[in-house]
């Protein structure tokens, strides 16, 4: 259980660090949000005990993306992580 949760809190970090570091003040203002949405989905129980292999593979493609300054495939790999999210939470 402890390593879920130092997961969750990782994966708030990883979204609240891209949103702020963007460069786009509009997407940086999200954090606050995107952090309670996540943490949110944690205390309602609509946050996979097992991350999914597909959804770890989309975060790590997203930051590679970043780090090398492709703005499509970050695009991409972004586009998969809200997918899942969606999916997920519609399901619930």
């Amino acid at each position: 259980m402890r390593k879920l949760e130092e997961f969750h809190q990782l994966d708030i970090r990883f979204h609240d660090e891209i949103l702020k570091y963007s460069g786009n003040e509009l997407f940086a203002s999200l954090s606050p949000l995107v952090n309670t949405m996540l943490s949110s989905r944690v205390e309602l129980g609509m946050y996979p005990a097992k991350p999914r292999p597909e959804a770890l593979e989309a975060h790590d493609q997203a930051a590679e993306a970043i780090w090398k300054g492709e703005p499509d495939l970050a695009r991409e790999a972004m586009t998969r992580i809200v997918d899942e999210v969606r999916t997920t939470t519609e399901q619930a």
